[in-house]
């Protein structure tokens, strides 16, 4: 029997932090609508600790249905907001001086990082393109896909990609890959 996919608590983090900055009244809203368990622990993720994937999915989803419309749109701004969250100090020099290519090589190495299942692939690359896919990952869920692909997008512009924008298939969508085609000027 496979291994349950488990998450950085970084991630987890960055959700919680989002709820946080909408105040205490909203927070307490979103503590009450988690699960036991995740409620239990929302308060400490330990940013590099695993945790399991579906306490990813649940923040994800709760946030979008109290704080979105419900369609998990919120998702995407999620993924960005994780993405300036989690990129601080360091890594933002890295952004600001790597090429647009060497970063999303370095987001693809980064799935390793935040994931114990699948991996992310670079499928082509182009002077102002890249293919990437999300591979073997056996927990598809469409509030995952929507973060990554936000993520991707705030990843090129904290690069210098300039306009950049993304097509996404998504196996949650029937597609038979979760798969981003990225394009900027």
């Amino acid at each position: 029997m496979p291994q349950p996919v488990r998450v950085k608590g970084s991630a987890l983090a960055a959700r919680v932090q989002y709820v946080r900055e909408k105040g205490e009244e909203a927070y307490r809203r979103f503590l009450e609508a988690l699960s036991p368990e995740t409620r239990r622990l929302a308060d400490g993720f330990l940013l590099i600790e695993w945790y399991p994937f579906p306490m990813f999915i649940e923040l994800c989803t709760v946030i979008d249905r109290l704080y979105g419309q419900g369609d998990l749109a919120l998702c995407f701004e999620l993924g960005r907001y994780a993405c300036d969250v989690n990129l601080k100090t360091i890594y933002r020099l890295i952004f600001k001086v790597g090429s647009v290519q060497f970063i999303l090589r370095r987001s693809a190495m980064a799935w390793k990082m935040n994931y114990d299942a699948g991996e992310m692939v670079v499928r082509s690359e182009e002077p102002k393109s890249a293919m990437l896919e999300i591979v073997g990952f056996p927990a598809p869920h469409r509030a995952h896909c929507l973060s990554v692909k936000g993520w991707m997008m705030r990843a090129l512009e904290l690069s210098g990609a300039r306009e950049p924008s993304m097509k996404e298939r998504c196996k949650c969508n029937g597609d038979d890959r979760c798969e981003f085609q990225a394009r900027w000027r």
